[in-house]
């Protein structure tokens, strides 16, 4: 591991202690530790699962199983909504959190070029949600006898 690397790893500690909330601290912690361990080439990736995040906050008390239909027990992991709104939480206050539609999971950024894809990504579907909204506008005065301008 390279001194750079460490250095980033000891902002990554120092800004991981400035969460106040439990979830989300244990979510990031736990990317950030797998970032060291792919660092220190425990792993093969950076990238942990949304899987092992979902156990792990289970193990943790912060989430809890739900039923399986099928069989009755409670065996299926929890919906991982709560885990994508902490992520999207985290990166919006600057964490270099990254998640993209391509990879299951997230990881911890440490390039530029990490942060640009998913923001491309990010601004593509924001322009789709715009235009559908132009869409609704349409609908709106087609309904009310209006002029569409389609």
């Amino acid at each position: 591991m390279t001194e750079q690397d460490k250095k980033y790893l000891y902002r990554l500690r120092a800004l991981c202690d400035t969460i106040e909330d439990k979830f989300d601290y244990t979510v990031f912690y736990a990317v950030c530790k797998r970032y060291m361990e792919f660092k220190q080439n425990h792993v093969a990736s950076k990238n942990i699962t949304k899987t092992e995040l979902l156990e792990m906050l289970v193990k943790e008390g912060l989430l809890n199983y739900r039923q399986d239909k099928a069989t009755g027990r409670f065996d299926m992991l929890p919906d991982d909504r709560s885990l994508r709104k902490s992520i999207r939480e985290l990166l919006k206050k600057g964490y270099p959190i990254i998640t993209t539609s391509h990879e299951g999971g997230c990881f911890i950024a440490e390039t530029e070029e990490e942060v640009e894809a998913p923001q491309k990504e990010n601004h593509s579907r924001a322009v789709a949600i715009l235009a559908v909204d132009k869409g609704y506008r349409m609908v709106r005065t087609f309904i009310s006898g209006g002029e569409n301008d389609g």
